[in-house]
């Protein structure tokens, strides 16, 4: 019933937060007119619908109660202000949050994102990744979204076919250094560094076999526990 109730709750929060959406300032920002990504499968998009979050400016001011949408192909998040939807300068918006509750799991999700750093190998300060693990371990995860065109041929005729596909990639970050890693428990291990010995105590003692990523948020919760 405590989590009917919880669930209940932030349903009838997201619903009120449609009518009091916080006036995001419009400086620096750029407003889309125009329907993007016409004619291609899938999606560039973390959620495909607007998710209730808070977004902080650069001065560390929080924006409560904002309807949102991180578009991962292009790295930059979208608001949708009174209608009006403005695609934020990642200068001026370096972190957002989304919180919402998903009926499929009972669960409440929570995700932070944040850019600004500047040990990942290949990837600009601007560049937004998701925080999987900020504690004494820091574990960073960055959606990976590609645009691919294939040219198919049906019966003599080639038609280009074009659509979104999706990945993600995994990092350790050990003493201001990144290193990516894969969904198990050898790769993850290797990239921990000094701190390799202490997590394989911990994945061998709670049994724990990195497949997924909840496996590696468990992990995560005994190292710092």
């Amino acid at each position: 019933m405590k989590k009917l109730f919880l669930l209940t709750s932030l349903f009838t929060t997201v619903f009120t937060v449609n009518a009091q959406i916080a006036n995001i300032p419009g400086a620096g920002n750029e407003v889309i007119r125009l329907k993007k990504y016409a004619d291609v499968e899938g999606s560039p998009y973390l959620y495909t619908e607007w998710k209730s979050g808070t977004i902080t400016d650069n001065t560390g001011k929080v924006y409560p109660n904002v309807l949102l949408k991180y578009d991962a192909y292009k790295d930059v998040l979208e608001i949708n202000q009174d209608g009006t939807v403005m695609q934020l300068n990642t200068d001026r918006y370096p972190e957002f949050a989304i919180t919402f509750a998903d009926g499929s799991s009972n669960k409440v999700v929570k995700q932070k994102f944040s850019s600004g750093l500047t040990q990942i190998p290949g990837y600009s300060s601007k560049t937004y990744f998701e925080i999987v693990g900020d504690g004494s371990l820091t574990v960073l995860k960055k959606y990976d979204i590609k645009f691919i065109e294939d040219v198919v041929n049906n019966y003599g005729t080639a038609a280009t076919v074009k659509r979104f596909q999706r990945g993600e990639k995994y990092f350790v970050v050990v003493n201001e250094v990144a290193t990516e890693f894969k969904l198990n428990n050898k790769s993850f291990l290797s990239a921990c560094g000094e701190k390799k010995a202490e997590m394989e105590d911990i994945l061998t003692q709670r049994k724990i076999k990195i497949k997924n990523e909840a496996d590696l948020i468990s992990a995560l919760h005994y190292y710092e526990n």
